[in-house]
Order: structure tokens, then C-alpha cells, then sequence
């Protein structure tokens, strides 16, 4: 029995599948680039939020999904790429993460910092109210191959979500200086 050959038409069908799968992709992957936003403020009215960058600062939209919203703030002298490796603050909201403990979401972050560490310092542990709900925050400075910095992470639950602030400062000894800003995003976070 003689093998049978693909049609034509088979190959055009499979070639402009590819073609609409990557465009799909080039377009998710656009998507996810992250978008400054006018005057560095955003409200949310189906999260409930609303947020604000301090003078000077960048506030970016990184990623909006149903479940998800995450927002990146860099100070002036920092490019949005390079805030992982320098000075940022990031919030992001998590819809259903609400069975977590704030507690146990700060101290997984914390953890996976101190895993990175050589070495590592609590400085600060807090237990306070953030936009009028409970909230817990641990600060701490850590030592690796890269350098020094201060993170605070901070979280706060709201009807089922979850709201982490994790906020870096590169080099540690700059938070001094920068702690003002980075809590005054924390006192502008509304979340209704």
C-alpha cells in the first residue's frame, strides 16, 4: 500500500494556525509590558483601590487580570527594567488569596529573602492598620553577592484578597533617606 500524501490545503491550514498562535502571544506579551500611569495615581473600582506614587516617582501598571493587579513604583534616577536590582516599591492584589494569613504571606516573603541572604537582620516587625484594616509588616536588612538592601514587605486582607507591598531600597543605608516616600505610599493606599 502506496503511503498517502497531505493535502495542500492541510499545510495551509497548519501554517496559519502558527501564524495566529504567535501573533496571540506577541499580543499577551505586549500586553505585559509595563505602562506608566498619567499623573502617578490609579483607581480601581472593581478591586476597590486606589493607589499614588509620590512626587517624582513612576507608578506602572505591570500586569491586570481578573484575579490579579500588580503596580510597580520606581524613584526618578531608577529605569523601570532595572528596579528588581535597585530601588522599588510593588503592590500586587491577589482575588481568592484570602484563606493565607497576612502573617504567613510576609513570612514566606521574608524567607525567601533570607534564603538569598548571606547575611540577615529583622529591623522592624509591626502589626498596624493600613487603609483602616489590619495589616502586618516585617523590614529587614540583608547582605549578598550583589550588595546591600532594605525590603519591607507588608500585607493586608480585604474581603477575600490580599494586598502585599514589598518595597526595596538599594543600598541599604539609603532607606533613611527614602523611608519617608516609601511610607507615604503605604498612608495614600486606599482599598474599600
Amino acid at each position: 500500500m502506496a503511503p498517502r500524501s497531505v493535502p495542500r490545503f492541510a499545510w495551509w491550514i497548519a501554517a496559519a494556525a502558527a501564524a495566529l498562535a504567535c501573533a496571540c502571544l506577541a499580543a499577551i506579551l505586549r500586553f505585559g509590558e509595563p505602562r506608566p500611569l498619567r499623573f502617578g495615581a490609579y483607581t480601581d473600582t472593581r478591586f476597590g483601590l486606589s493607589v499614588s506614587a509620590p512626587p517624582g516617582w513612576t507608578l506602572l501598571r505591570v500586569r491586570r487580570t481578573p484575579y490579579i493587579r500588580e503596580f510597580l513604583i520606581v524613584p526618578p534616577d531608577v529605569k523601570p527594567a532595572d528596579a528588581h536590582t535597585s530601588t522599588y516599591a510593588r503592590l500586587t492584589l491577589r482575588r481568592g488569596a484570602g484563606a493565607q494569613s497576612v502573617r504567613r504571606v510576609v513570612d514566606d516573603a521574608q524567607a525567601a529573602i533570607e534564603r538569598e541572604a548571606e547575611e540577615y537582620q529583622v529591623v522592624e516587625q509591626s502589626e498596624a492598620k493600613l487603609s483602616g484594616k489590619p495589616s502586618y509588616s516585617v523590614a529587614t536588612a540583608s547582605t549578598s553577592q550583589s550588595g546591600t538592601r532594605w525590603v519591607r514587605v507588608t500585607a493586608v486582607e480585604n474581603r477575600g484578597m490580599i494586598a502585599v507591598w514589598e518595597q526595596q531600597v538599594v543600598p541599604a543605608a539609603a532607606a533613611r533617606n527614602l523611608r519617608r516616600d516609601m511610607d507615604r505610599m503605604l498612608d495614600d493606599f486606599r482599598w474599600r
